[in-house]
């Protein structure tokens, strides 16, 4: 009688949510205390199962440059140009990112602008841009990885303040290399090159060279990126050395947040001197 009640004693302690299974059910009459101990630890193994599998599915996408998936994103920044004379840009951009599949993909950006500054506010839609991108393995099972694409810029802006007033094309290309512990370090170079459009407007023609050196914490889901800018203006010969940093993090397992600060550092152009975005991406859209 002992051992018998030492038993009962020791499974309800191991085994609560075996117990709960067992008592929460009502008792088939064909089944022995043994096949109904059988099913509750099948029924636990199950939930366990499904946690671990619920567990896995949050990880940071969509951050490194060879990251190729489909995304929805919010964008609302600021820009402030002259932070002596107040000549500020303030914008929030729509961002849709459709991956055909692992190596192909297209975006499309749409911003809506405020210009302030010289006396005039002005409000409207910006330019917007479309890109066409490829990445792929430098060589199968590597940590290599690159990326070549295109993206047009489109003379969309309603008002003179708000873009450029020309089309732009802007051929780019990057290489990646995975480092062990969550780390990577990526180099890419843009060409910016206007045509067409308002004749009255300054043209461009310009490169920019862009570091990455970046860090994913999978377990912890969040990510933090030192992103330095190098600006070539061939118009006038001035450079630009242009700070960003990003850091961002999960909220669920289809939702990302990050803010991303910027700042000019040193050269004779002068794109702006700070700015901060912030983002929210959706991922999975077919979740929603």
């Amino acid at each position: 009688m002992k051992k018998l009640l030492m038993f009962v004693i020791l499974v309800g302690l191991i085994s609560p949510v075996l117990a709960e299974d067992v008592i929460a059910k009502p008792k088939d009459p064909t089944k022995t205390e043994t096949e109904l101990l059988e099913e509750a630890i099948k029924i636990n193994r199950e939930k366990k199962k499904k946690k671990v599998i619920v567990e896995e599915e949050i990880e940071v996408r969509g951050v490194k440059p060879a990251d190729n998936v489909t995304t929805l994103e919010f964008n609302p920044g600021v820009e402030v140009i002259d932070d002596n004379d107040g000549i500020s840009s303030s914008y929030f951009k729509a961002k849709l990112n459709y991956s055909f599949n692992k190596k192909y993909s297209v975006g499309v950006v749409l911003p809506i602008k405020r210009f302030q500054g010289n006396g005039i506010g002005r409000n409207g839609l910006g330019d917007a841009s479309v890109d066409f991108s490829y990445v792929d393995q430098i060589k199968d099972n590597t940590p290599w990885n690159f990326g070549v694409g295109v993206d047009m810029g489109l003379p969309t802006a309603t008002k003179t303040e708000l873009g450029l007033g020309h089309f732009e094309v802007h051929p780019h290309v990057f290489v990646e290399y995975d480092l062990p512990a969550g780390f990577y370090l990526a180099g890419g170079a843009r060409y910016y090159r206007s045509f067409l459009g308002n004749s009255n407007r300054p043209d461009t023609e310009m490169f920019r060279f862009r570091g990455n050196f970046g860090y994913v914490a999978t377990d912890d889901i969040f990510w933090a990126i030192f992103d330095p800018h190098f600006y070539i203006d061939l118009e006038n010969r001035n450079k630009e050395f242009y700070i960003e940093l990003e850091a961002g993090f999960m909220f669920r397992k289809n939702v990302a947040i990050y803010a991303k600060p910027g700042f000019h550092v040193s050269g004779g152009r002068r794109s702006n001197d700070w700015a901060l975005q912030i983002g929210i991406t959706l991922l999975d859209l077919d979740y929603f």
